[in-house]
């Protein structure tokens, strides 16, 4: 038998992972599901399903996103899925996993605009949500950006 466990995660362990912080809408189709065969020594098995989310970009918060990009996005772990479930089809292995989540501390609808928390994925041009549940509604946007601020080192009248 194979268990998940859920490891949180706070905003700023969220804000200082993510390689960019986006503000964005669902695009059309707000999503796709890539099939992915699986063989193994010429065998094939039931393929992997990857759930892949496309937005457009109406703002860049974090990053080199341009406003009016099309991007898309699979879960943060999606790579970790993957393996798990070749193990479990063609091995019988179950594995054990941990997965790190974010709960949102201001509300929104999905098919609003909102704020995403990603890092570059390792295939193309493809972005991978930080965690689970990595996105925030704008309610939160004044936060977020007082977090990416830096701090000063400098004290007043010391210049």
């Amino acid at each position: 038998m194979s268990l998940t466990r859920v490891i949180e995660v706070t905003l700023e362990e969220l804000i200082k992972r993510s390689t960019h912080i986006v503000i964005v809408a669902p695009d059309s189709p707000p999503s796709e599901t890539e099939i992915i065969p699986i063989m193994k020594e010429g065998k094939e098995y039931p393929p992997y399903h990857r759930l892949v989310y496309h937005y457009r970009v109406l703002e860049s918060l974090r990053g080199d996103l341009k406003k009016a990009s099309k991007i898309q996005v699979v879960s943060a772990h999606d790579a970790q899925n993957e393996h798990v479930y070749r193990l479990s089809v063609t091995e019988n292995t179950n594995k054990s996993v941990f997965e790190q989540t974010y709960r949102p501390q201001a509300a929104y609808q999905v098919h609003e605009p909102h704020i995403l928390f990603l890092t570059k994925h390792a295939k193309g041009k493809r972005y991978a949500f930080v965690t689970g549940g990595s996105a925030e509604g704008l309610g939160m946007r004044n936060e977020i950006e007082r977090k990416l601020k830096p701090v000063s080192t400098t004290s007043p009248g010391t210049d």
